[in-house]
């Protein structure tokens, strides 16, 4: 199991072994000291913003009517261990930096 860095310096991210954890090192690509991460985080709940759906009925009266139905869902997301922005739980790689979030 590796470990998700991102470096503060150049914004890339890397992987480093498990046991570096709560360790500094330099990152590969420019050489910046970075502390590797002591855990991976743990899931958090994003609730996702409200939808309204609205739809038209035509009788056969010729009348219509609109209604409308909001809807809210709690979409489970994790944040990526390189970049922190949060992506679905069980995504294979982070949408925004591409790093593998199966680890």
């Amino acid at each position: 199991m590796a470990i998700a860095v991102k470096c503060g310096q150049c914004f890339r991210g890397f992987k480093v072994k498990d046991h570096y954890a709560g360790l500094s090192g330099m990152c590969p690509y420019c050489r910046y000291t970075v502390v590797v991460p002591d855990k991976r985080p743990e899931p958090v709940h994003v609730l996702a913003d409200s939808i309204e759906v609205r739809y038209e009925t035509r009788h056969a009266s010729g009348e219509t009517s609109t209604s409308s139905i909001s809807l809210v869902t709690r979409v489970p997301k994790m944040p990526c261990q390189a970049c922190d922005k949060p992506n679905l739980v069980g995504s294979a790689t982070c949408y925004y930096c591409g790093v593998s979030l199966l680890d």
